[in-house]
């Protein structure tokens, strides 16, 4: 079996690693950093090997420099060409199916994420999800040696790209939060993409019908079932194939970003609508305000089983106080878009009148309460206005309840 460059120790410990970035906080003694964090990387011996260097005192310098010159690797050469060509793109990173994205470290609407990423990872952009700002894609990976039948490599006519990718892992999907994306690296033509997407499907679909032989580093030009032409790696083969590890490292870290994802999109979630009641409430809190007369809260327990399945320790029935006149207890309707209010006229209170009166003046239900009949009920709905009055009708308060939500009635 063929040596497969870079070693996968190598490749293990640049994706899982400490940050460059974090260690040098932690050497710097950042206190932001959390005790946990900070009691990690004194145990982890890469962090360890990082700080016995930083600390070492630098070498002497030189009197002359040296009078040879060192040719600069073909390769490494070649990489320095591609990636000035690709940063020539100047590629916005607005996304857009077929765009590369780099993430260097984690952030959500909300803002940044103490998670440390160990080095930059790279996706191929598909489709939008369910918001524009999260994308469908496919984790990407430079490590060409280690291509299996469902890597697709980029070719000439690819480029430009930067050289940190140089293949589609089309069995890797993600989900991306695109604004936490760095910068872009290229931009693969719809054929491309198209291919990608073929490729990607086919994998799905599972079919093994006729597949070649495994052979580790080896590539091969085939065609997906929809005709594209494209270079793949040989399939999988048996336990010693180390291409098994090398796609377990890379799905493991694609879960930073799926998991970022996740976060994202739960940030970026539509808040459920209060229920109507709710919003009634808050508008009588506002006419309390307008009106000048205190609203407090009296907690009471709930009336039993036959109160809109309300428990008995449930605080959503509760008394409020209207000034020294009155307690309303707000008792929501099965559905959340009606309200029944249980009134009681405060001891010693003069007689009121409650009413429910429509926009155009139509009194729909009213209740007068006095020193012997003191409760009485109100059925409330959204669009109508209560109004409190005093034995010679003059407003002691009003609240306009609500309209419905759009979609509700």
């Amino acid at each position: 079996m063929r040596r497969l460059a870079p070693p996968l120790s190598v490749i293990e410990d640049a994706l899982f690693d400490p940050s460059p970035p974090l260690l040098q906080r932690w050497l710097e003694g950042d206190p932001t950093l959390s005790a946990e964090r900070r009691a990690a990387l004194a145990a982890d011996p890469a962090a360890q090997a990082y700080a016995a260097a930083w600390r070492q005192e630098p070498p002497a310098p030189r009197d002359q420099p040296p009078d040879f010159a060192v040719a600069l690797p073909a390769h490494l050469a070649e990489q320095i060409e591609a990636r000035v060509a690709a940063n020539a793109l100047n590629l916005s990173p607005e996304p857009r199916p077929g765009l590369i994205l780099q993430i260097d470290s984690a952030r959500t609407p909300s803002g940044p994420l103490d998670w440390d990423l160990a080095r930059p990872l790279a996706v191929l952009l598909s489709e939008p999800a369910e918001h524009p700002s999260v994308w469908y894609g496919w984790l990407m990976s430079p490590e060409t040696d280690y291509a299996s039948y469902w890597d697709l490599l980029l070719e000439e006519e690819d480029a430009p790209v930067d050289p940190s990718v140089a293949m589609v892992q089309v069995y890797n999907p993600v989900y991306i939060y695109c604004p936490a994306a760095s910068r872009a690296l290229g931009q693969l033509a719809p054929t491309r993409l198209a291919a990608v997407r073929t490729l990607a499907a086919d994998f799905l679909l599972g079919d093994t019908s006729a597949l070649p032989e495994a052979d580790p580093g080896v590539l091969l030009q085939r065609t997906t079932s929809e005709g594209h032409l494209i270079v793949t790696g040989t399939p999988l083969g048996d336990e010693q194939d180390p291409r098994h590890a090398y796609q377990e490292l890379y799905i493991t870290v694609a879960d930073y970003i799926r998991a970022m994802a996740g976060q994202a999109l739960a940030e970026l979630a539509e808040p459920t609508p209060a229920p109507w009641w709710q919003r009634a409430l808050a508008a009588l809190r506002d006419a309390a305000d307008q009106w000048q007369v205190t609203l407090t809260p009296v907690p009471v327990l709930a009336m039993g089983p036959g109160t809109s399945g309300v428990s008995e320790t449930d605080t959503t029935v509760a008394t409020w106080r209207l000034g020294e006149t009155l307690d309303l207890q707000l008792i929501p309707g099965p559905d959340g878009q009606s309200v029944q209010i249980h009134a009681t006229l405060a001891p010693g209170q003069p007689p009121v009148t409650l009413a429910l009166v429509e926009a155009d003046g139509l009194v729909t239900q009213q209740r007068r309460l006095d020193a012997l009949q003191p409760d009485g009920d109100l059925w409330a709905e959204a669009g109508l206005t209560l109004s409190v009055r005093d034995e010679a009708g003059g407003r002691l308060f009003e609240a306009r309840l609500p309209d419905p939500l759009a979609g509700q009635s």
